[in-house]
């Protein structure tokens, strides 16, 4: 890469997520009970102070209508810099995991890299863009800018296949990479008319998106990329996303980044708050030691079910949109003998338990303590609940 990539090419975007970080780690902001994000006025708050803001005067925006707020709270997540998790009083918070302070390690360039990487290998693009179309339209779109001429405009009307009003957001997520700038068109007051007339690819976004569309394209976090690859005829690449982009920087400046599975000591006493409902609950402790199959057990016992149907756990909490599965079923997912040392979970971390796939029973969890310094029990055990244990299987009448 010529040496005049430098610095001020790739800092706004590290500002501004430094910034979003501050905000979070000294306000603590809330967020919203149903859609887990941050509110209008943490958001209003947080635009108020980024490089990338939307040019607004009150509170009147959810987090998804800035696109880059939205775009850094996913990254925040995707990436385990944070977890979405309960405080004591169950409120949801963002969490800061250990990989915090190894992010904050990292120099501007790697910090960029590690940000990018894990956008495009990890943010949810099919949530939200269309499934096929919106595939071949981001593409098409990074093509663009890929074979592009530095500062020279791709207008809309020249290149019909490429995103403008279909997904405003993902051109505002390319600008915000520094990739390309955008030439808006003025006057527009209705949100399906276009805004954007034009991009205008960057030196550092003609390279960038060559590598991804190329060597990096295997990783695209996108439904589709391997019959994509094989109609382009793009051979898989063998190195790995970190790898492919450190070499775009001068100087061997890009050298640290952070693995996925970063080592952390899990061991302890975990206490685990099972919810049926606000007046039925039941507090288990269990060394870390114990499986996902022995809470399964523990709550089968504490709410004298009868353990005659599968089941599955949910990390995160929610069924449709869970990281990580742990199954009663192994044909479903991950199977269920993973210790609980083993499932990377922290304090305030929320977890669905389905049992039943028939009648459904679900179960709220949250990961209430973790004591390094307790004794680990032989077996999990009930510490705490409030509430009779509801009839399995109910007469009807």
């Amino acid at each position: 890469m010529d040496s005049s990539i430098c610095e001020e090419n790739i800092l706004p975007l590290v500002q501004d997520f430094n910034i979003f970080m501050e905000y979070i780690e000294e306000e603590k902001p809330v967020l919203s009970a149903k859609k887990e994000v941050l509110g209008k006025n943490d958001s209003f708050k947080l635009n108020s102070k980024l490089n990338f803001n939307k040019a607004v005067t009150a509170p009147n925006y959810n987090q998804d209508q800035y696109f880059i707020i939205d775009l850094m709270f996913s990254l925040a997540v995707d990436s385990g810099l944070y977890v979405v998790a309960n405080d004591e009083k169950e409120k949801v918070n963002l969490v800061k995991t250990e990989k915090v302070e190894l992010f904050l390690e990292l120099n501007n360039f790697e910090k960029y890299v590690f940000i990018i990487e894990n956008y495009w290998s990890k943010y949810d693009f099919c949530k939200k863009y269309p499934r096929w179309s919106g595939t071949i339209a981001l593409w098409n779109t990074i093509a663009s800018i890929a074979k592009g001429n530095l500062g020279e405009p791709i207008l809309k009307q020249e290149n019909t296949q490429i995103v403008f009003s279909t997904a405003v957001s993902f051109l505002c997520q390319l600008s915000y990479f520094g990739l390309c700038s955008l030439e808006l068109i003025e006057g527009v007051k209705n949100k399906y008319e276009d805004t954007v007339k034009a991009i205008i690819p960057t030196e550092l976004g003609i390279v960038i998106c060559e590598k991804l569309l190329t060597e990096g394209f295997n990783f695209w976090n996108m439904e589709d990329v391997e019959t994509l690859m094989e109609y382009l005829g793009i051979k898989r690449g063998d190195k790995s996303l970190f790898f492919v982009l450190k070499d775009i920087f001068p100087d061997n400046i890009v050298q640290k980044t952070i693995e996925d599975e970063v080592q952390i000591d899990r061991s302890g006493v975990y206490t685990f708050k099972v919810n049926l409902s606000k007046s039925l609950w039941r507090k288990i402790r269990m060394s870390h030691r114990s499986t996902f199959e022995d809470l399964h057990l523990a709550i089968q016992s504490a709410f004298n079910f009868d353990n005659d149907h599968l089941y599955d756990f949910y990390i995160g909490g929610n069924r449709r949109t869970a990281k990580i599965t742990y199954a009663g079923n192994p044909q479903e997912g991950i199977v269920d003998d993973i210790t609980i040392g083993e499932a990377s979970l922290y304090k305030g971390q929320k977890i669905k338990y389905l049992f039943d796939f028939g009648d459904e029973w679900e179960f709220d969890i949250i990961v209430t303590d973790i004591d390094k310094n307790a004794t680990l029990p032989i077996q999990p055990e009930v510490i705490e609940s409030k509430g009779k244990s509801p009839e399995q299987y109910p007469e009807c009448y």
